[in-house]
């Protein structure tokens, strides 16, 4: 149901938020389309993978049902005594559904919804240093997961009022069991979010003007301890795009972050500057220069994880890219330079049993 997917890199926090400090990756779905009465069918089939999948489109609406199937990885990881685990995990087999929905219920106003469950099982045996060698030890695991997802949006484009409105729901539901310790895993969770994004833009000649309000609310809740987490976040953005002339242009955005944290509250200022010039009709330089901006996992508080939440500080900095282009027909070319500088940033390290872990 994915018409396209486009990816944008660089901080692109003015339009989209505190989470796209790396760049976006943007999936446009498709729209059902009048007169398009049309089905299809198909199946893939592989010694480690299988799918079927059936998509109908009618007038106002389209529906895609899928099932996949994947078979078991005896050895699923970088295991060894200089690799990243002493862990030795296996996965088992594990399937898929999926339902997926578009309407058309205007010709500016639809509504998506996706509908995502699965269930696989994970195991190991954790191995020990024996001289210059890894023995197997007492310790294993045997995990179980069922995976329900569902996201839903409503998408108000106005034709000729400039205005984009996206209202969404996100839902995410983990129960796993060890099968060893007959008990509920401690990872289990419960995750939802909600989001408006409201926007209008003007044409001003030959410049654009655009400014936006959106919201957004994150639930977490750890249904092992009983513990829960939210995050709120109001932002208001603008951007502004300058011609000089048919060669050189500019854009200049600005958005401001208000987060409500369980641990610490966060304001936020993040501007962008980019520019394009044309050398050519088919060839551009351009500059893109943001502020990259990103919290940590709202559940992060939630015990499981080991860690001092209140220690963890949103990641931040900046990104630079410059480039050329040169597109013509089919053909496409580009080089560019890019760079992040960022202070925060989570990493992996060693624990002493050598596992590594945020």
């Amino acid at each position: 149901m994915v018409e396209r997917i486009e990816i944008v890199k660089g901080a692109a926090s003015t339009l989209y938020g505190s989470q796209a400090m790396g760049g976006v990756i943007n999936v446009i779905l498709k729209k059902p389309v009048a007169g398009s009465n049309q089905g299809t069918v198909s199946t893939t089939y592989g010694n480690y993978f299988k799918k079927t999948e059936t998509t109908y489109q009618g007038d106002n609406f389209m529906v895609d049902i899928s099932r996949e199937r994947s078979s078991d990885i005896p050895h699923s990881n970088a295991f060894g005594i200089d690799k990243v685990s002493y862990t030795d995990w296996w996965v088992g087999e594990g399937q898929k559904d999926r339902v997926g929905l578009a309407l058309k219920l205007t010709d500016e106003l639809s509504f998506n919804y996706d509908y995502t469950q699965a269930d696989i099982t994970r195991g190991g045996t954790k191995y020990k240093v024996s001289g210059n060698a890894l023995v197997p030890s007492t310790t294993k695991y045997n995990y179980s997961f069922d995976d329900y997802r569902q996201s839903g949006s409503f998408t108000y484009q106005g034709k000729d009022n400039g205005v984009k409105a996206v209202l969404g729901y996100n839902s995410r539901k983990v129960d796993g069991y060890d099968y060893i310790k007959k008990t509920k895993l401690s990872s289990n969770r419960k995750m939802d979010s909600e989001t408006l994004d409201l926007q209008k833009e003007w044409r001003l000649a030959k410049d654009t003007f655009l400014a936006g309000y959106s919201f957004r609310q994150e639930n977490a809740e750890n249904t092992y301890s009983a513990q829960s987490a939210t995050r709120s976040s109001n932002a208001i953005y603008s951007s502004y795009t300058k011609s000089f002339n048919d060669r050189l242009e500019a854009t200049l955005g600005l958005r401001g972050e208000f987060i409500n944290d369980p641990e610490k509250d966060q304001n936020v200022i993040m501007p962008q500057i980019q520019s394009v010039y044309k050398v050519s009709p088919d060839t551009s330089w351009y500059i893109n220069i943001g502020k990259a901006f990103q919290m940590p996992d709202v559940d992060d508080v939630l015990t499981y994880n080991k860690i001092n939440a209140s220690n963890l500080k949103p990641e931040e900095g900046w990104t630079y890219e410059t480039g050329w282009k040169h597109t013509k027909g089919a053909d496409s070319w580009k080089l560019a330079l890019y760079h992040m500088d960022m202070s925060n940033k989570v990493g992996w390290a060693k624990d002493i049993n050598n596992e590594y872990y945020p």
